[in-house]
């Protein structure tokens, strides 16, 4: 998925590229994103089958996941003709570990482990195999539009929204997601600059390879930023 990753942000960038030699007031930027990612409870629909060595008779329930390191990068357009306006192509990468699950109906057994709606929430170090199956890489992709906020104070605000879509893992197909950004930059030279950004991305529910359906969720990430125009 990494590679995928890179051969968007290179295109991207290559349109970018050929759009500023077309139109000469246009600044391309790119930047790199360290950061935090933390995902909402996920629910789940009721499902009976078996895969990969993990059985499921009759579940749901809802999974919990740490908070996870997160890096990412964009590229874009700014100062193309409309004021204040940027537009980007952004790729986040996060592992996200399961932390608990609590059932409300139904059991999971990896064959040794078996965990049931009388389990209560059952944390990550009693799951024993069943964890690992809930266990994802997950990437967002993500066409943004940027607002930045006219203000004559070296640090400029801005606000924003996308739309792209998800790759997890473990999951049978991309799913749609939605973005929602703020976060402000700070010029440190005149083609370089800091900033911090907060996302929140709302992801459409995916089925996973065991054949569990779950309901629609959101991921909020915050991340440090550093970036160049040219």
């Amino acid at each position: 998925m990494i590679k995928r990753s890179v051969a968007a942000m290179l295109a991207f960038s290559a349109v970018a590229l050929a759009s500023k030699d077309g139109a000469q007031a246009a600044d391309i930027y790119v930047e790199g994103q360290l950061g935090v990612a933390v995902m909402e409870d996920i629910d789940t629909n009721t499902y009976s089958g078996a895969a990969g060595g993990i059985t499921v008779t009759g579940a749901k329930g809802t999974l919990e996941y740490d908070e996870e390191f997160m890096f990412g990068a964009e590229a874009g357009v700014q100062n193309f003709g409309v004021q204040n306006m940027r537009l980007g192509f952004g790729v986040k990468h996060m592992n996200v570990e399961l932390d608990a699950i609590t059932l409300s109906a139904g059991s999971i057994t990896d064959g040794t482990t078996t965990i049931t709606n009388a389990s209560a929430k059952v944390s990550r170090e009693n799951l024993g195999g069943i964890a690992q199956a809930f266990d994802n890489n997950v990437q967002l992709y993500s066409f943004n539009a940027y607002y930045d906020i006219p203000m004559e104070a070296a640090i400029k605000p801005f606000v924003g929204g996308g739309i792209g879509f998800v790759d997890i893992e473990n999951a049978d197909s991309l799913e749609p997601a939605f973005t929602l950004s703020a976060g402000a930059r700070y010029n440190l030279s005149e083609s370089v600059y800091a900033g911090v950004k907060a996302d929140y991305h709302f992801v459409s529910g995916p089925t996973d390879e065991l054949g569990i359906e779950y309901e629609n969720f959101g991921v909020f990430t915050a991340a440090v930023m550093v970036g160049m125009t040219f």
